[in-house]
């Protein structure tokens, strides 16, 4: 696993939104204390239990993601979450049993204990992944990661080589073309998102897709460019300047589009080179 990869599992584990979701998780399985647990464990123990269930979950959840995105494109969504689920399955059942086990010995016995979770598994992992289906922007959460100039960008699986072909060859352009209309060849400069749909500009006119924004980014795998804002994303051989505008800062793309530049994304840009670094700019 790569240094990237760990640091966004520790960004991801630590972010808002994680910590939230675990501990919302957590409190209404104590109150509710499903699957007997009410009945066997006291409030302390329905505590450790399913925090250790949740965080621990969470956790292999976003490691085994970015193993099977490695393997899986992103383009396959079915067979990518069939691909997770399964993982999930071998690998969060061994952790609830032992738990459980260890929480309520004697309570859980035998293989059919076994076959029990593994059902509870796949069927609480299938159901995430209709929920990262509907619910817009949620995707974004997932695979945004951090990069060395300190900017956000979507992870995405490395192109692999055919035979001994140049990597540049295997890949030439990028997945999202398979998107767009038979016959475009111009060149993506933009990617917005517009509700359910996501407007893609290119040099030779503008196209929208009925996508998530964090799909789109990551289909540009093979292309260098940026987050400006939470919405926003830019090939940074687009961008021909910058400027302010009612005192905030955007960059102006060879089309002349200006586009919105927000303040988490900011530093990055500036480690780019897009922007002035904000203590020269008040200098």
């Amino acid at each position: 696993m790569t240094s990237t990869t760990e640091q966004a599992i520790r960004d991801h584990m630590t972010h808002p939104v994680t910590l939230d979701v675990c501990v919302v998780v957590t409190v209404l399985a104590v109150i509710s204390g499903p699957f007997g647990t009410y009945e066997y464990l006291t409030l302390t123990e329905r505590c450790l239990y399913w925090g250790a269930i949740t965080f621990g979950s969470t956790m292999a959840a976003y490691v085994l993601r970015r193993l099977a995105l490695q393997v899986v494109p992103k383009d396959r969504p079915v067979l990518y979450e069939l691909v997770v689920t399964g993982l999930m399955v071998v690998v969060v059942t061994p952790m609830v049993l032992v738990l459980t086990h260890v929480f309520m010995p004697g309570l859980c016995g035998g293989s059919g204990c076994f076959g029990r979770i593994s059902v509870y598994v796949a069927l609480i992992a299938g159901a995430i992944f209709v929920l990262r289906r509907v619910i817009p922007g949620f995707e974004e959460l997932l695979f945004f990661v951090r990069d060395e100039a300190g900017g956000l960008r979507v992870l995405a699986p490395s192109p692999v080589p055919v035979g001994d072909a140049p990597l540049a060859e295997a890949s030439p352009r990028p997945r999202l073309y398979r998107r767009l209309p038979d016959g475009e060849t111009g060149d993506i400069l933009h990617l917005t998102a517009n509700g359910h749909f996501v407007t893609v500009t290119l040099d030779t006119g503008v196209q929208q897709l009925r996508m998530r924004f964090g799909d789109a980014v990551n289909e540009m795998d093979c292309v260098e460019g940026r987050c400006t804002h939470r919405s926003h994303w830019v090939t940074l051989s687009a961008v021909a300047g910058h400027r302010r505008v009612d005192g905030k800062q955007v960059l102006v793309l060879i089309n002349a589009m200006e586009v919105p530049v927000s303040r988490t994304y900011r530093p990055g840009l500036e480690e780019a080179g897009l922007l002035p670094a904000q203590a020269a700019e008040g200098a």
